[in-house]
């Protein structure tokens, strides 16, 4: 959870790269409770069916250099088909 923050800046620098600084509303806080949702409701999730659990929450992985620090990051997500109904 300690990462959030440089997390939160990496996707402020890509809006403003993107010139959509303007749609970056999200805060750290969104971020944090994204990211690493409350642990009691992780266990009524898992006491659900299968088909009937949320998807995942996001996962990032942060890139460093040596001598650089974070430069980099990538922030991936579970997607539902409804074609193929999983």
């Amino acid at each position: 959870m300690a990462d959030v923050p440089t997390i939160h800046a990496f996707i402020r620098a890509l809006a403003v790269y993107e010139k959509l600084e303007h749609e970056h509303v999200g805060t750290i806080d969104d971020l944090r409770r994204t990211l690493f949702p409350d642990a009691a409701a992780d266990a009524v999730t898992a006491a659900l069916p299968a088909h009937r659990r949320p998807p995942p929450p996001p996962r990032v992985v942060i890139a460093s250099a040596p001598g650089r620090g974070d430069v980099g990051f990538a922030l991936y997500f579970f997607n539902f088909s409804t074609f193929l109904a999983k």
